[in-house]
């Protein structure tokens, strides 16, 4: 168990998340999986959220994060749900629309 630390504090906030796709449809796979891969990881980086663990699966993702105490679980997640669903839409309308 190692803490982090900030300039005025030392933390230790893990988080279990879990997303899931709608209906539980597996549709994380190919490309697909790989772009949200790295645009999961960019967003972590932007954020300044360290994933401590992570699993993609077909129809679910589990993250193990450490989230920095300036910022709220919350936050981070909404930040992330809506950073994904707009690259995704972006990288792979024309598949969808298809």
């Amino acid at each position: 168990m190692s803490y982090s630390t900030a300039s005025h504090t030392k933390y230790y906030h893990r988080y279990h998340v879990v997303w899931a796709t709608k209906y539980r449809y597996k549709v994380l796979q190919g490309s697909l999986r790989e772009c949200l891969r790295t645009i999961i990881r960019q967003t972590c980086e932007e954020l300044g959220v360290h994933i401590v663990r992570g699993v993609l699966a077909r129809d679910h993702i589990h993250m193990f994060v450490s989230i920095p105490p300036k910022q709220s679980l919350s936050d981070a997640s909404y930040r992330h749900a809506r950073t994904d669903a707009f690259g995704l839409c972006q990288d792979y309308a024309a598949e969808m629309n298809a």
